[in-house]
C-alpha cells in the first residue's frame, strides 16, 4: 500500500481545498445546476479526506461536521434539480399543468433558499486561502504516536485487560 508521509498531508489536503474553493466560486458566478453539482462533488471529496486525516490533525471535528453539513445541503439542492427535471419531463403529468407549475415553483423557491445557505456556509468554510488552510493543518499535525484525546481517554477508561486477546 502506498504510504503518505505525515508532513505531506497538509499539502495534499490543500489541493482538495483549492478545488472545492474554485468550484464554489464557479457555482456562485455561473449559478448552473451542473456547477453546484461539481461543487458538491469536490466538497464531498474534501470531507472524506478530512475524515481520514482526523486522527492525524488536532481539532478537525468541527470542520468535518461543517463540511458534511455543506455536502448534505448541496446534495439536497441537487435532489431538487433531479425532481424538477423528472416532473417537467414526465408526459403523463402534463394534464396536471397548474398543479405541476405550483410544485415546480415551490421547488424553485426551496432550491434558491438552499443555494443561498450553501453559499454563506461555503464562503465561511473557504475563507482562508489554500495556502493558509495548509499552514493551519501543518500547525495542528499530531506528532507520530500521539493519539487523539478521545481514543486515549477511552483506552484509559477500559477495565484492565479489556480489549486484549485472551
Amino acid at each position: 500500500a502506498p504510504a503518505v508521509d505525515l508532513s505531506d498531508l497538509p499539502h495534499l489536503l490543500r489541493h482538495s481545498f483549492r478545488a472545492s474553493r474554485k468550484a464554489m466560486v464557479r457555482a456562485q458566478r455561473r449559478g448552473t445546476a451542473a456547477d453546484f453539482h461539481e461543487w458538491r462533488k469536490s466538497v464531498k471529496s474534501l470531507w472524506y479526506q478530512l475524515r481520514l486525516a482526523e486522527r492525524l490533525v488536532a481539532g478537525l471535528d468541527s470542520e468535518i461536521r461543517e463540511f458534511n453539513q455543506l455536502e448534505t445541503a448541496l446534495g439536497e439542492e441537487h435532489n431538487l434539480v433531479v425532481l424538477r427535471t423528472k416532473l417537467t419531463g414526465d408526459k403523463d403529468l402534463r394534464h396536471l399543468k397548474n398543479q405541476l407549475n405550483n410544485v415546480v415553483a415551490m421547488v424553485n423557491v426551496l432550491q434558491e433558499e438552499i443555494r443561498r445557505s450553501t453559499v454563506v456556509l461555503g464562503t465561511r468554510l473557504h475563507s482562508a486561502s489554500p495556502k493558509e488552510f495548509a499552514k493551519d493543518l501543518q500547525r495542528r499535525l499530531r506528532p507520530k504516536g500521539v493519539r487523539a484525546r478521545k481514543q486515549a481517554q477511552s483506552a484509559q477508561s477500559r477495565p484492565a485487560g479489556a480489549g486484549t486477546a485472551a
